[in-house]
């Protein structure tokens, strides 16, 4: 009876882990897949001077402001200044560049 008993216990156990591990990499596929998306941009261009922007330009702003965040954590977490010459310039791209080569 007492084999049966420590049989059960190690069963559940070994059933415990296997669940532990299983929500654990659950876990670590969402945190991988919302890191390697763009981040939500909302433009809202109602004030901003004598005339309207049009609907492309708004679009590509948008598009081209979350792209820089994505290529710029990719960047500093590939230790890859190449990385940041598409979106960046100026003050920003020589910071990122230190930041990076540090």
């Amino acid at each position: 009876m007492r084999k049966l008993a420590n049989t059960i216990l190690r069963r559940l156990i070994l059933l415990l882990a296997a669940g532990l591990v299983i929500v654990c990499f659950s876990f670590l596929q969402s945190q991988i897949h919302a890191a390697s998306e763009a981040p939500k941009v909302d433009l809202n261009p109602d004030n901003v001077g004598p005339r309207a922007i049009e609907e492309l330009t708004s679009k590509t702003i948008a598009r081209d402001y979350a792209n820089s965040w994505k290529t710029m954590a990719e960047a500093l977490d590939k230790n890859r200044v190449d990385l940041l010459d598409g979106y960046f310039t100026g003050f920003a791209k020589d910071k990122l560049t230190q930041l990076i080569a540090q």
